[in-house]
């Protein structure tokens, strides 16, 4: 996107969710040319454990490994590959987060260790009573953000 010349590459940032959360961060610890990172409910962090319970996605991994245990060592080792623990390391641009407490799918510890593995810049959001998704005061906040680039 930053190759197109209506771009202003001064304010190239990324924002997603649960899913598109974790994207945001890997793309903007990827690229090196986003001002900012705007992520909410990230999955993908403490992949493990996330698999030992059969927290969301996991679940049918969990159940793999239950049925196929000799698998589980090469199966941690390449889930390592895929961590945001991990991943956000290479993190340079400022980051904010938001941390849904009642979320059911992406566990609110396992977000906020990707917040506290996060080596640049940062801030975070937490949001008492928030499921699953954009709370409506991180995407105002973000949003407020988004006005003043």
């Amino acid at each position: 996107i930053a190759s197109f010349p209506e771009v202003n590459k001064n304010k190239i940032v990324t924002y997603g969710a649960s899913q598109g959360g974790a994207l945001s961060v890997v793309a903007s610890a990827l690229s090196g040319k986003v001002k900012k990172s705007y992520s909410a409910g990230s999955s993908y962090s403490c992949l493990q454990n996330r698999v030992e319970i059969g927290s969301g996605i996991f679940e049918p991994l969990n159940k793999f490994l239950t049925t196929y245990p000799q698998h589980t060592e090469t199966v941690f080792d390449t889930l390592t590959y895929f961590d945001m623990n991990n991943m956000v390391s290479l993190l340079k641009a400022p980051a904010s987060f938001m941390v849904g407490l009642s979320d059911p799918i992406c566990l609110p510890h396992f977000v906020y260790s990707i917040y506290e593995h996060t080596p640049s810049e940062k801030e975070v959001m937490l949001v008492p009573f928030a499921p699953h998704c954009i709370a409506d005061q991180y995407r105002d906040f973000v949003y407020n953000e988004f006005a003043q680039l």
